[in-house]
């Protein structure tokens, strides 16, 4: 079906507009991201074709952006869903976890080779911190099968996806020689899942 639509990338977009507005009416998980998924892969490919095709930059990256902020987020909502299905209960979440985007995707461009995203947590309890983290190892799943890979900032320094504001403090507290570079993917982060608090 997309392979007859190579030259109309407008019907590609209304057809990745079809698939995302039926996510909601989808009744397991592991559909609702195989057709996520879908969506994505779809939108990837159709501000591909439109940038080999001349379309300005401005424009891919505009493009781009949207769809993969879309995907993010509805992602963390399937697999938070799913892992409170599983575990019998839900922890709030609302104004305690932020994911933000860095990097190229942080600065709203298109097509850059992985996603430097920062999940921060602001709670110290370590079931909370546990809770969060298998939401984001969920998701860390199925951005891995697009194709880009995600890179967590602070993962190589505490171990795990999600970094609570306490960590980052005590980072902070006692730089290093590359704590810099923290600092500054931490200033130029884009919050793409979370509250404004």
């Amino acid at each position: 079906e997309y392979v007859e639509h190579f030259d109309k990338p407008e019907r590609l977009k209304v057809i990745a507009k079809g698939i995302f507005a039926r996510l909601d009416s989808l009744k397991t998980f592991s559909r609702k991201k195989h057709d996520l998924g879908s969506y994505y892969d779809l939108e990837f490919l159709r501000v591909g074709l439109e940038a080999m095709n001349g379309k300005p930059t401005e424009y891919t990256d505009a493009e781009f952006t949207e769809f993969s902020d879309n995907y993010f987020r509805i992602l963390f909502d399937v697999c938070k869903q799913e892992v409170d299905q599983e575990s019998g209960g839900r922890v709030p979440t609302r104004d305690l976890l932020g994911i933000y985007s860095a990097g190229g995707h942080g600065r709203k461009l298109a097509f850059d080779d992985d996603f430097d995203l920062v999940a921060i947590l602001k709670n110290d309890e370590p079931e909370v911190l546990a809770y969060c983290c298998r939401i984001i190892a969920r998701m860390n799943r199925q951005i891995i099968r697009r194709g880009t890979m995600p890179h967590y900032r602070f993962a190589e320094r505490f171990g795990e996806y999600v970094t609570t504001f306490g960590q980052i403090r005590s980072l902070f507290e006692e730089p290093d020689e590359t704590t810099f570079i923290d600092m500054s993917q931490l200033m130029s982060g884009r919050r793409i899942v979370g509250s404004k608090q």
